[in-house]
């Protein structure tokens, strides 16, 4: 499944572009463009102003004469939608779950985490992972409306179907699907050569919704972070997913805690892949949906689980 990608615009089909961001690690994410008839749809913006800016101007030959009208966001983390202060004039459209996500956790929650006084383990991983970003100041667009059921955006004359598919990454995961050209823009339900976090979850929801991308039956897919795939991407997601939900469960029935089945688990093929210290937050969100009385863990309490995990032992 390894490819190499590299940074900025790619083709997909006529009026359709991907504009990715290697490794697709923390914050480094895709994002997408769909242009005809003298207007054009956006999917996502990036994690930061700077980031934001530096894509759209590489999109400014295609956006000067077909200028952005609707953008399009797949969900409701910061890497997707930080960016859409420098949209003014475009209509924003994401679902309820993403919106509230959207105001539950604006840019300064991150910028005062970045300059606080963390515990050391906390302080490395938010050094490694969000230092590189720019958020102070910055004043990102929350959507304007939500769309909760699946929507026909038309731009000139390419339909764009916006299909809810959470919760799976986070509550509010959608995708964008295009048929006429076979690609679908599938935001944080895929990831590609990156291991996948479930923010939300049930697992078992975001397999059924990486099932549901297969059903699309498309030849391009173009995940939140990582190279465009075909329909083995997805099968990677679902297979690792599986992988997940079923070590978790074993462990469950021999009475570890979510954290000690984490550290416990063999990733074996997987533990090559990118930030594969994910598997903290995977099992603790797999405990939750197998063991009612299992509470998930706070995000940010995960974070340092998560850089201790990277530790040698």
């Amino acid at each position: 499944m390894s490819a190499s990608f590299e940074k900025g615009l790619v083709d997909l089909a006529p009026g359709l572009q991907a504009y990715l961001q290697p490794s697709g690690t923390w914050g480094r994410s895709n994002a997408g463009l769909i242009s005809d008839g003298g207007e054009s749809l956006l999917i996502d913006t990036l994690f930061d102003v700077e980031l934001t800016g530096e894509m759209l101007e590489a999109m400014r030959p295609t956006t000067a004469d077909a200028p952005i009208a609707t953008v399009l966001l797949t969900h409701g983390d910061g890497d997707h939608w930080w960016g859409t202060e420098l949209l003014p004039d475009a209509r924003i459209y994401a679902t309820s779950e993403a919106i509230e996500e959207m105001r539950a956790t604006p840019p300064a929650v991150v910028a005062a985490m970045i300059a606080g006084d963390l515990p050391p383990d906390l302080r490395e991983f938010v050094d490694r992972a969000f230092a590189p970003y720019r958020f102070e100041g910055i004043s990102p667009r929350v959507a304007d409306e939500a769309v909760d059921t699946q929507r026909t955006f038309t731009v000139g004359g390419t339909a764009a179907e916006f299909i809810p598919a959470g919760p799976a990454h986070t509550a509010g995961d959608a995708i964008v699907h295009v048929p006429e050209h076979g690609v679908v823009y599938a935001g944080d339900v895929l990831f590609v050569d990156n291991t996948p976090i479930t923010w939300s979850g049930p697992l078992t929801s975001w397999i059924a919704a990486t099932d549901r991308l297969l059903g699309l039956d498309a030849g391009t897919y173009v995940p939140g972070h990582g190279p465009v795939t075909d329909a083995g991407g997805v099968r990677w997601v679902r297979e690792y997913l599986e992988f997940v939900l079923e070590a978790s469960r074993e462990r469950l029935a021999r009475g570890m805690t979510a954290q000690e089945a984490a550290f416990d688990i063999d990733l074996g093929p997987y533990a090559e892949i990118q930030d594969a210290d994910r598997i903290v937050v995977n099992v603790d969100r797999a405990y939750a949906e197998l063991d009612p009385s299992h509470a998930p863990r706070d995000r940010v309490e995960l974070l340092a689980v998560m850089n201790s995990y990277r530790q040698p032992a």
